[in-house]
């Protein structure tokens, strides 16, 4: 929910804060094949298609930003298996 801009003051829920944040990660892939189409990114956020799985490996470059991939991906792993 950090995410999420203030001033939508709450009227977002936590779910739809993370299905934007994992469809994010598949267009931040290294790889341009690895990422999705905007004609699919439309349908995973209308909810036409599945969420595509995040591919750590396509990840490790947000290393190089001070990120730690392998804390971030564990976490994701959790929240997604409660689906």
């Amino acid at each position: 929910m950090e995410l999420a801009d203030p001033r939508l003051e709450g009227r977002v829920s936590s779910e739809e804060v993370e299905k934007l944040v994992r469809v994010a990660l598949c267009c931040v892939h290294v790889g341009p094949t690895l990422r999705p189409s905007m004609t699919n990114v439309v349908a995973m956020l209308e909810g036409r298609l599945p969420i595509a799985e995040t591919r750590i490996e396509a990840l490790e470059f947000l290393r190089s930003y001070g990120g730690n991939v392998s804390e971030a991906s564990s976490k994701l792993t959790k929240v997604g298996s409660a689906e």
